[in-house]
């Protein structure tokens, strides 16, 4: 039947690739302003406060 397959790859490398290839950065910049977006959403607002900016929301939809 030939010769017996010998299995050369490197799992730990692969494994690593794969992670890297899943991965994507985000910013965390909203978090600075958050009390700052939020007061102005607030802003002569009826009703109960928002309790989340807009940017935490756009930022959840990726």
């Amino acid at each position: 039947m030939g010769k017996k397959f010998v299995d050369k790859r490197d799992f730990r490398v692969y494994n690593a690739q794969l992670v890297k290839q899943g991965e994507y950065l985000l910013s965390c910049d909203f978090v600075e302003v958050w009390n700052n977006e939020l007061a102005l959403m607030n802003a002569g607002k009826p009703g109960a406060p928002y309790l989340f900016p807009n940017s935490l929301i756009k930022l959840q939809s990726i």
